[in-house]
């Protein structure tokens, strides 16, 4: 309902390219949520965003969240193959 991230995401294409103290916070977001694996928060920044993150390629940050993403949303139906198929 509201789209609390969308702050955040302007300030990073605000201030892409740019060695700051913003740029470097959102990105450490970013690798926080990814590597704790926080499945909610990749899968609504990656669902909302992954647009404008394919876009940035001087960090390989957001290209591991949208991997990270795919590799839960696989996992997810994998999962629901198997309880489909039974024991």
């Amino acid at each position: 309902e509201h789209d609390l991230l969308a702050d955040v995401v302007a300030l990073l294409n605000r201030h892409r390219r740019r060695d700051n103290l913003v740029n470097s916070a959102i990105l450490e977001l970013a690798d926080f949520m990814r590597l704790r694996n926080v499945k909610v928060l990749v899968k609504y920044f990656v669902e909302q965003y992954r647009d404008a993150f394919e876009s940035i390629s001087y960090v390989d940050t957001f290209r591991l969240l949208i991997l990270k993403y795919d590799q839960n949303e696989e996992f997810e139906r994998d999962m629901a193959r198997q309880a489909a198929s039974g024991p």
